[in-house]
């Protein structure tokens, strides 16, 4: 799990990101960032902030004040989308907590 402080604006990384058991090569598929409530269903319409690829298999987005996402404190489930068309995943990428 995650853990940022509340106020701060940092890095949020999904790692290991695959498809058909290789890594995701960095740029190859657009890939994007939410936030969810832990123990509630997805949110029906997320904030999607665009990720960049720092490595293949690593999606990452700048969250915090200012930023496309900015999560107050709490318990977040992080989700990744990502669109290779005709397909769009939305993945359960691990837990965030902000502190």
């Amino acid at each position: 799990m995650a853990e940022i402080q509340w106020g701060s604006v940092e890095e949020l990384q999904v790692p290991d990101i695959r498809a058909n058991g290789s890594l995701v090569q960095a740029g190859s598929v657009t890939a994007e960032i939410a936030l969810g409530p832990l123990g509630s269903p997805r949110p029906a319409s997320p904030v999607w902030a665009a990720a960049d690829w720092p490595a293949a298999g690593v999606a990452q987005v700048l969250i915090g004040p200012g930023q496309a996402i900015d999560p107050e404190r709490g318990e977040y489930v992080v989700y990744l989308r990502l669109t290779d068309p005709p397909q769009i995943p939305i993945l359960r990428s691990g837990r965030l907590s902000v502190q």
